[in-house]
């Protein structure tokens, strides 16, 4: 098929592979690794117990509960994720587990999905298998009653409410035997439950694997009797561990091409498990329960006070300071002398009268329980305070002991300050104060909020597995008087608060291309994501009914959800085809006429099939434009080019897709496709301003290239043959032994790309290899030119449009290279200034009396050092994206964009930049003199993001910048 040697990228961390091992010829898996990991998960589950409040209730009304559940989820994901790495560990020990390679469980075939943790590795447990499914504990509950599953409607709603609703699972069987469900669904009862679901959609799967059993309901009413068989047997050693059989669903399956970003049933997860601040629900106790009971301690104390006038008429009668209008003190109300912190008026009692100690017995009351109650403020209890001051002679005179005369001026001092900062308790000026202090805590909060949200988005319900939210604009309206009375803290006609917002809109139902125009896809990573919806709908048109066509696009939005394994020595990843069921069902999709039936028949199979290719065809165009004018400055991430790869393949085009490497996984050497795709890429890059301005050796290049196209065209013509076809079993062995003849020869194009690096020919390590595996990205175009001359992208197009179309089509391509570049700028400057101010930080020098902040100074800047080479390393990509895009264009077009990039960068140009534009200004002026035909600088090499330490470009320009700022 020509994608037999895909080398994947996973999201690894630094070194999941030894540096020792990926220089030899068989690399395994890194156990410090995973153990490295496992320490992090341990040190998150620490955290999380921490911060998850034991305590009793709080003053937050109905948000205590819902942050405890919060606190509660959070400590139960980090302890799933430690046993899920402890288990990885062990396995790995013991040999069970074969991290590097495709079938990582021992015994267990490689299309049945693994769980996969970070950096690609095993855990050890199936996605299909393990704890039991809580849907599935009440079919298991039926069965042991002796009665069918799904037999009336009601039963069936029961089911597929019980699937969408979300469950602890610590609370279901960690080991389920699914034997006799497995075998419920092949009897008479069970073939009739999967063909209604066929019929009416509603059902889900999450993993391929639940569609098996649709698949043999499927076979069995076309009459593949033996197919259907055959698959079972296939099926049979994972009987009793997975789950074949899918999800009930309330609701019927959207449209195959309406997808989001993420399901309600994730969103309304989110929006309850929100918690409200600590200091936020700490501040709202401090201000509804300890203020009133502190000022209710001032009036008590000021009580015992002879002569001092208190209660809100104590400003009228003597003017909000006190004093009279001569100025005198009218009374013997403590309080501050005017521009000093001496205190005046009179005394508090020593000893104050018995109806005065039964108010104080009544206040300490109410304050114990009220302490017991409300826990998150304790600023009432801090040594010193005024509160604490006063309640602790409160308890002395409770006990019987008369108060000092210190500890009676004391007293009047703070009395004092409260009266002369606030007013008295009650008048009008202290009112005021409190007032201001309530309305603080008594706006919106977040977490009421977004529980209204949650509820609304669980009114437009009931919602299935991965189903999205079909009416956003509902959902976004302000809050309406019915969520005020039921949420506490959110009045009426609040609007819903932008990151909210953004919560629900990952949920909005939509077509790509809408998602895409509504700025809720930020990426071409995410638009990876959702493209699997256009894909498996495109898909889903090879079928010959409804039915089939909507299993066909689940099947594949299901395996494109799989992740992937990290792999070692020149792996493959499982392909779509290898799961038998989905090669069962293709075998009866549309096919050319050469396939067995009648001769009507098959011109109709004919038809159908030469549409569904132009259709899968003019997707992949779109798809691909979509991705490169909304995201520019990005190449195609790995995920994205599976998607392409699957629209080529429906449209029988079968280019050498090449994927990117991750540089601490990279085996030394490539694949051969790697080779035939810089082979398909030479007529594009003939004479293109991208060749020019990287300096593409084409000769050298057609030459380094040769033995990987030869190899390429031998396993083409073997796949071609009938041994060679995916279900033949030596087919695999015979691959693997054209590719080890292959690595066993010198690599030549591996030697010209390291020449062109400037790296030593023995060079190792991440460095070297991220070099090496840059110059393939230039060589190759990173799957840019095959798609360019195939759609005749840019001026290759001029002859297969009108002159108003190609003036649009030039117009975009010219758009999309300004807002790539200019999104370079701005993500080199942010690294710049990221990194400076790391380096801003104290200590400023490295100061050798003291070692602490030596090794302190030099840590930050090694990291400072990191993050701008990873921020170079992505604007190196996002150069060659924009040069590709310019090379599209006529000269007059490209110098007019190139004299707008230099507008653009001299705009830019900022002492906060530290060299950004003395790094870009360079570039630019290297391209423009390639734009007219001059000689460029040949002293200055292009930008490159993977460098030599000291060698001189954009990353040596910034660090110069970054030292002198």
């Amino acid at each position: 098929m020509g994608q037999h040697d895909e080398e994947h990228s996973p999201d690894a961390g630094e070194h999941p592979v030894p540096p020792a091992h990926a220089a030899s010829g068989l690399a395994q898996a890194n156990p410090g690794w995973a153990a490295g990991q496992l320490a992090r998960a341990r040190a998150a589950l620490a955290q999380a117990q921490v911060q998850r409040d034991p305590s009793g209730p709080d003053a937050a009304g109905a948000a205590s509960s819902a942050d405890t559940d919060a606190a509660g989820h959070a400590v139960a994901r980090a302890l799933a994720k430690v046993n899920a790495w402890r288990q990885a560990l062990a396995g790995m020990a013991s040999g069970e587990l074969q991290v590097g390679s495709r079938t990582p469980l021992r015994n267990v075939a490689a299309w049945l999905t693994p769980n996969v943790l970070h950096g690609g590795f095993a855990s050890g447990q199936l996605m299909a298998g393990g704890r039991a499914q809580a849907h599935e504990t009440h079919w298991l509950a039926q069965l042991a009653a002796g009665q069918p599953l799904g037999s009336t409607p009601t039963d069936c709603a029961r089911m597929a409410t019980l699937a969408a609703q979300p469950v602890d699972r610590s609370t279901l069987p960690q080991k389920l035997d699914r034997t006799p469900l497995n075998d419920w669904f092949l009897t008479e009862a069970g073939l009739q439950q999967l063909m209604q679901w066929l019929d009416d959609g509603r059902w889900r799967i999450a993993v391929p694997e639940e569609g098996a059993l649709l698949v043999v309901a499927w076979l069995l009413r076309q009459g593949h009797d033996t197919s259907a068989a055959r698959l079972l047997d296939t099926l049979s050693p994972y009987w009793h561990r997975v789950r074949f059989y899918p999800q009930p669903a309330a609701t019927p399956m959207p449209a195959l091409d309406r997808v989001s970003l993420r399901s309600a049933q994730d969103v309304m997860a989110q929006l309850n498990q929100l918690q409200t601040p600590p200091a936020v629900l700490a501040q709202h106790q401090a201000i509804h329960v300890w203020r009133p009971l502190l000022d209710e301690l001032v009036l008590l104390w000021l009580q015992a006070v002879p002569g001092a006038l208190h209660g809100p008429d104590a400003a009228a009668a003597h003017g909000e300071s006190g004093r009279g209008a001569d100025g005198a003190v009218t009374d013997a109300l403590p309080r501050l002398r005017a521009g000093t912190r001496e205190a005046e008026g009179g005394l508090p009692l020593a000893e104050p009268d018995a109806d005065w100690r039964q108010q104080a017995a009544a206040w300490r009351l109410r304050a114990r329980e009220a302490e017991a109650q409300h826990t998150r403020s304790r600023a009432h209890r801090k040594p010193g305070s005024h509160v604490a001051q006063l309640w602790a002679m409160l308890d002395q005179v409770l006990q019987g002991q008369a108060l000092s005369e210190a500890q009676r001026r004391r007293l009047r001092f703070v009395l004092a300050c409260q009266v002369s900062a606030h007013g008295v308790p009650g008048d009008a000026r202290h009112h005021t104060w409190r007032a201001a202090q309530r309305a603080q805590t008594d706006t919106v909060w977040r977490a009421h909020w977004a529980y209204a949200l949650a509820a609304r988005v669980q009114a437009q319900g009931p919602y299935a597995l991965g189903d999205g939210l079909p009416d956003l604009d509902t959902a976004l309206q302000a809050a309406t008087a019915q969520e005020a009375q039921q949420h506490a803290h959110l009045p009426e006609g609040t609007v819903v608060w932008p990151s909210l917002r953004r919560k629900l809109r990952r949920a909005h139902l939509a077509t790509v291309p809408q998602l895409v125009q509504a700025g809720i896809v930020p990426s071409s990573e995410v638009l990876a994501s959702v493209l699997p919806g256009t894909t498996g709908a495109q898909l889903a048109r090879t079928m010959p009914d409804a039915a089939s066509a909507r299993l066909l696009g689940a099947l594949w939005r299901a395996f494109r959800g799989r992740r992937s394994v990290l792999l070692l020595n020149h792996e493959s990843q499982v392909r779509f085809h290898e799961l038998p069921w989905v090669l069962r069902l293709q075998q009866h999709a549309c096919v050319p006429a050469t396939a067995a039936g009648t001769e009507g028949d098959s011109a109709h199979r004919w038809d159908m099939a030469g549409l569904a290719r132009s259709q899968a065809l003019a997707q992949l165009d779109a798809a691909a434009r979509l991705a490169l004018t909304q995201f520019p400055q990005s190449a195609f991430p790995n995920p994205l080019l599976w998607e392409l790869r699957a629209l080529a393949e429906q449209g029988g085009w079968q280019p050498p897709w090449v994927e990117d490497i991750a540089a601490d996984i990279f085996m030394g050497s490539f694949g051969p496709k790697f080779g035939q795709a810089v082979h398909d890429a030479l007529p594009w890059l003939q004479g293109s301003l991208y060749a020019q301005h990287f300096q593409l050796d084409l000769e050298a290049l057609r030459l380094a290239m040769a033995p990987a196209v030869a190899c390429h065209a031998a396993f083409q013509r073997y796949a071609e043959t009938p041994a060679g076809s995916p279900g033949n079993p030596a087919a695999k062995r015979e691959q693997q032994a054209l590719l080890q003849r292959y690595h066993a020869a010198p690599d030549l194009l591996v030697a010209h790309l390291r020449a062109r690096t400037g790296w030593s020919a023995d060079a190792r390590g991440v460095g070297a290899n991220g070099a090496v595996i840059e110059q393939m990205g230039l060589v190759s175009t990173a799957n840019f030119a095959p798609l360019a001359q195939r759609f005749g992208w840019g001026v290759a197009g001029a002859g297969l449009r009108d002159a108003t179309a190609q003036a649009r089509e030039l117009q975009g391509w010219a758009q999309a290279a300004r807002t790539g570049f200019e999104r370079l700028c701005a993500g080199l400057d942010l690294g710049v200034r990221e990194a400076g101010a790391m380096l801003d930080k104290p200590p400023t020098q490295i100061q050798a009396t003291n070692p602490a902040d030596a090794h302190a100074a030099a840590t930050e800047a090694q990291a400072a050092d990191r993050l701008l080479a990873e921020r170079v390393r992505r604007a190196a990509t996002s150069w060659r994206q924009v040069v590709l895009l310019l090379s599209l264009l006529p000269a007059e077009q490209q110098r007019a964009n190139l004299l707008g990039m230099q507008r653009h960068l001299a705009a830019c140009d900022t002492p906060a930049s530290r060299g950004v534009t003395r790094a870009l200004a360079p570039q630019l002026a290297d391209l423009m003199a390639c734009v007219q035909g001059q000689a460029r600088d040949a002293g200055r090499p292009p930008f490159h993001g993977w460098t030599q330490p000291g060698q001189r470009g954009v990353l040596f320009t910034l660090r110069q910048g970054l030292k002198a700022g």
